[in-house]
């Protein structure tokens, strides 16, 4: 129709908070969002549904299933590259910092300092991620059974590391 606005097309600018992770301080902890008018909250980045370019200061392991869903909607999703820049411009401008101003100071930032992120990097990092938090894993575990090795779990505990550990070499 005549005179209707694709919305598919907007522009957010987003300050990226670390989600809730069961830490009472962290509760209702959201991201702030800039759209260029004004500046609001949100709990995940897919409530930007009519979003076509989304901005973020910094990404978090919590949020790389929400990136990839936006990537896999064609919303194209930018990383700062250095979000020393921020403080930066902060303190050129004398403001202070909060998630407001750094999500109005993103919008500010020129295109060429954001990377574009695709489905295959955020894949590989969340790879990362899992093998990382695998590792730590493993080394708990083997300090548990060196601490107690007399305990009847013994055999299945090793059980279990032989099996993530096949699993690790799919």
């Amino acid at each position: 129709m005549a005179g209707d606005v694709d919305c598919s097309d907007r522009i957010y600018f987003v300050d990226t908070a670390i989600p809730a992770d069961r830490k009472k301080r962290r509760k209702n902890k959201t991201h702030t969002v800039f759209d260029g008018d004004k500046a609001f909250g949100v709990r995940r980045l897919t409530e930007l549904e009519d979003a076509g370019e989304v901005y973020i200061d910094a990404m978090f392991p919590q949020i790389y299933e929400e990136l990839m869903e936006l990537v896999e909607k064609d919303v194209k999703v930018f990383l700062l590259r250095d979000t020393r820049m921020i403080k930066r411009l902060r303190e050129e401008n004398g403001v202070e910092k909060s998630d407001e101003v750094d999500a109005r100071i993103l919008s500010i930032i020129p295109r060429n300092h954001f990377k574009q992120l695709t489905i295959r990097e955020l894949r590989l990092l969340q790879l990362i991620n899992m093998y990382e938090k695998y590792v730590r894993w493993k080394k708990i575990i083997r300090q548990w059974a060196a601490a107690y090795p007399q305990t009847p779990s013994r055999n299945m505990l090793e059980s279990c590391i032989l099996y993530r550990a096949s699993l690790a070499a799919e």
